[in-house]
């Protein structure tokens, strides 16, 4: 427990169980804290073999924001999380060689779309890397929801009170899962459209987890908002030459790349393993950054900031 004494708010609240709790100034510099903790050892993956460390980083370090981010309301979240993702993206490309230090560079627009396409899981033709930004729209609501499935009297007491946060949780997730068309996606009816008070007033997740038992509700939204990402990629065709929309198109179906067996294969088993140059260039075409620089062409820069290296 923290003294709720300290003039200063971020110093004032109490720590339960890994949780922040107390005004949102605390809990905002809490979720700042622990966030750059998880990242404070994360310049050592740089000295391991490419394919071992995306792996590292694809299967723990991005799934170590998941309690902060269900214990906590996404307003306060949000910022901390993005920037967490900024920070893995800086890794992962320091990884492969980086941008502009041993290769081309590549404009705002390029790097974009590359960082879609790392972003999307593997069933949607992506590397896999996860999007806090995008799972921590939905992760708190689906938390609380599955709470008041589980009928403690104390909890649909204090649901009351979530009022304006409860209602602003309800449509960041409805915006992030794609509106009320998700429907059309889906099986369920996972979030009741014109009901922003289904925290705290409804019953709804008490009967909807009555007649499926085996749902996992945070997983459905990540699915959905996976969708909407996908989505958002295949259309950004913005600054992609011939080469580069044929890709893009054919990402359209799932499952339909061979590729992203490269990061998610099992390590243990020899034959998956790859070079180190072997999966850079793999990995680096695959999300369509520049190859590494061979330090001897000469480079052509693009209008819009692109570097193009030249063929011996």
């Amino acid at each position: 427990m923290l003294s709720n004494t300290f003039e200063d708010p971020k110093l004032r609240g109490m720590e339960i169980v890994g949780a922040p709790v107390g005004p949102p100034e605390y809990c905002s510099a809490y979720v700042e804290k622990e966030l750059k903790r998880m990242l404070s050892e994360t310049e050592s993956l740089v000295q391991l073999h490419p394919q071992c460390a995306t792996k590292i980083l694809r299967d723990c370090l991005c799934a170590a924001p998941g309690y902060l981010s269900q214990v906590c309301h996404p307003s306060i979240t949000k910022e901390h999380l993005l920037n967490f993702d900024d920070c893995v993206w800086a890794l992962w490309l320091k990884i492969l060689g980086g941008v502009s230090d041993d290769s081309p560079e590549s404009c705002k627009l390029s790097m974009d779309r590359s960082w879609m396409k790392a972003h999307l899981p593997s069933r949607l033709n992506g590397v896999g890397l996860r999007s806090w930004g995008r799972v921590g729209d939905f992760a708190w609501f689906a938390s609380v929801a599955s709470c008041i499935a589980l009928r403690d009297p104390d909890l649909d007491l204090a649901r009351k009170f979530l009022g304006d946060r409860g209602k602003k949780a309800y449509e960041i997730v409805l915006d992030s899962i794609g509106g009320p068309s998700y429907l059309e996606n889906c099986k369920h009816d996972l979030i009741p459209i014109g009901e922003p008070d289904v925290l705290s007033e409804s019953n709804f997740y008490i009967d909807l987890f009555e007649n499926e038992k085996k749902l996992r509700l945070q997983k459905e939204f990540q699915n959905l908002a996976n969708i909407v990402a996908h989505q958002k990629f295949v259309e950004y065709v913005d600054h992609s030459n011939v080469s580069e929309k044929i890709v893009m198109e054919s990402t359209k179906r799932e499952d339909v790349s061979i590729l992203t067996n490269v990061f998610t294969a099992n390590l243990i088993q020899s034959d998956a393993r790859r070079t180190k140059p072997e999966f850079t260039a793999v990995a680096r075409q695959f999300v369509c950054l520049p190859p590494v620089s061979n330090g001897e062409s000469k480079l052509h820069e693009s209008k819009c900031g692109c570097k193009i290296e030249h063929c011996t």
